[in-house]
């Protein structure tokens, strides 16, 4: 099964999530509704999250810098509820 999963895209993360929180989460592999922040910091805005995954979706992934950014804006990005870092 992890074998069929896409790498580099999100829907690869969507299906990491869900294989990893399907038994923890009803929200397994949904994009998040609510606004999130941790601390100080706010996570990308549900008005924005969808446009923001569209754009990051198209981040190039082709060496170790360009996977690095597209890393850290699906963290800025945040989309789950529960379970981000453990699922990129």
């Amino acid at each position: 099964m992890i074998d069929t999963f896409e790498v580099g895209t999100f829907k690869g993360v969507q299906q990491i999530h869900h294989y990893i929180f399907q038994d923890v989460f009803d929200c397994a592999r949904k994009i998040r509704t609510v606004n999130l922040s941790k601390g100080n910091f706010r996570f990308a805005p549900v008005g924005f999250l969808e446009s923001n995954l569209e754009v990051i979706e198209k981040m190039p992934g082709s060496d170790f810098d360009s996977i690095i950014e597209k890393y850290v804006e699906m963290n800025v990005a945040h989309p789950f509820r529960e379970g981000n870092g453990r699922s990129q």
